[in-house]
């Protein structure tokens, strides 16, 4: 498929915003990698993990298995304080973006970040470092998570 750069990276030293990549073990088909990255997204909690997106989640857009090799999520934070007192009492939205090697390869690149404020207290760490420990279960090299001013 015709990759198209869908997982943009993050704005240097960012706080808000996680890019990393994850590999399959060797000789993992294309079709296989897509298939594990697609059970590990279904995997995670409709209302969040760990004190995140407890209003849940959605898949925007799936074409892994199409032209982009890519899928997008929106993911929906608690309503604490910070969002009644910045966000009128809305959930902030994330974004996760995942795209699947479009040489033919089955790396993935995973994005995930938050629209708005320069800090997110956390919270995208913690949504990749739950979709890693799946994949990670299943064979996969998922390095440590880590924010770019890290």
């Amino acid at each position: 498929p015709a990759n198209a750069a869908a997982v943009t990276a993050c704005r240097p030293r960012s706080l808000n915003c996680i890019r990393t990549s994850w590999s399959p073990p060797a000789g993992t088909e294309r079709s296989d990698a897509v298939r594990d990255v697609r059970d590990a997204l279904s995997s995670y909690p409709r209302k969040g993990q760990s004190g995140v997106d407890c209003n849940g989640w959605r898949v925007v857009q799936d074409d892994l298995d199409g032209p982009t090799s890519s899928a997008r999520l929106e993911y929906y934070s608690c309503v604490g304080p910070t969002a009644v007192s910045i966000n009128l009492a809305r959930p902030f939205v994330d974004d996760l973006t995942i795209e699947v090697g479009g040489d033919g390869s089955a790396e993935v690149k995973v994005r995930s970040s938050s629209r708005m404020g320069s800090s997110d207290l956390g919270v995208n760490k913690k949504r990749v470092d739950y979709l890693g420990a799946e994949l990670r279960g299943r064979g996969w090299t998922v390095p440590t998570t880590k924010y770019g001013y890290q």
